[in-house]
């Protein structure tokens, strides 16, 4: 695996025991797996630390508020050394990924699903306070994810599908903005996480099984060349159209570098990936170029 994410359940009651089980997960991969004589790479350890009730260390460390709190109660500086004194402490239980922050703009759209886990009406509030959750992360050797790029309509992709209509002025402006202006910064530890909501103005299709949605607006608009991920493939907005298999090929294929995958048996989607990388060459330079993303 490239990352495990793990949730609140996954964590033990205290520091010391999270730190345990998240060294003995990396002994034991790296025990079981077959590399041929290479050195063992290991595993990215992720959480959702947005802050607010997205939070998975709670019992564990610092507590962050929510994004929406942070904006309107807290100075640029305090979010910055808040951030990077968490990412001390997360990387002290041996977790060094935080699928944080969001960097959608709050809207009549996003609000119901999003709520107080955006920052701001304002794209230059969002960039701001941003730039300073990444470079506390970063500074403490957290790598970061901005999300859910490019956006989230007015339905939780958990339950259902959706999709986005606007114009290229508006998907420029309303969407894309404070993603380009965060990427401009060029920190040095940070992924991008795409949604799987269809923009109509881009592709028919979810946006993290798009090949003109990652490589025309991602790769070549935005000039992002480091990690893309896709958001969890087990949601029913992907589900409801194909196979978590057939989905991550898709979006391997579309140039996603990394699948994110809530189901616990996924011998098939690793099968499925195996066997294509076999019977097509093609499909296994797009693997490697994946893993120098990473």
């Amino acid at each position: 695996p490239g990352a495990i994410l793990l949730f609140k359940q996954n964590l033990a009651l205290t520091p010391e025991d999270t730190k345990k089980y998240t060294a003995i997960l990396l002994d034991s991969l790296k025990a079981t797996s077959d590399y041929n004589g290479l050195n063992f790479i290991p595993p990215l350890i992720a959480v959702d630390n947005e802050g607010g009730r997205v939070f998975r260390t709670s019992l564990l460390t610092t507590i962050l508020p929510s994004a929406r709190d942070m904006a309107s109660k807290m100075t640029i500086k305090e979010v910055e050394e808040a951030s990077y004194f968490l990412a001390m402490q997360m990387k002290l239980l041996g977790i060094n990924f935080n699928l944080a922050p969001i960097l959608e703009i709050a809207n009549e759209e996003n609000e119901s699903v999003l709520k107080d886990r955006t920052f701001s009406t304002s794209t230059d509030v969002i960039v701001d306070f941003s730039n300073a959750f990444i470079r506390g992360m970063n500074k403490a050797g957290v790598l970061c994810s901005m999300k859910h790029f490019p956006g989230n309509g007015n339905i939780d992709p958990h339950g259902d599908a959706s999709i986005i209509s606007c114009s290229k002025e508006e998907f420029e402006n309303n969407y894309l903005l404070p993603f380009k202006k965060v990427i401009e910064e060029r920190h040095k530890g940070l992924a991008m996480l795409l949604s799987h909501v269809e923009f109509s103005n881009i592709d028919d299709k979810p946006f993290c099984i798009s090949k003109v949605g990652i490589g025309d607006v991602v790769r070549k608009k935005l000039k992002f060349s480091s990690l893309v991920l896709t958001d969890d493939i087990a949601m029913r907005a992907l589900k409801m159209r194909a196979s978590s298999a057939d989905n991550a090929i898709l979006a391997l294929e579309a140039g996603a570098d990394m699948i994110m995958c809530s189901e616990r048996h996924v011998a098939k989607i690793i099968s499925k990936i195996v066997d294509k990388a076999k019977k097509d060459a093609k499909f296994l330079k797009r693997l490697d170029e994946a893993c120098y993303n990473v």
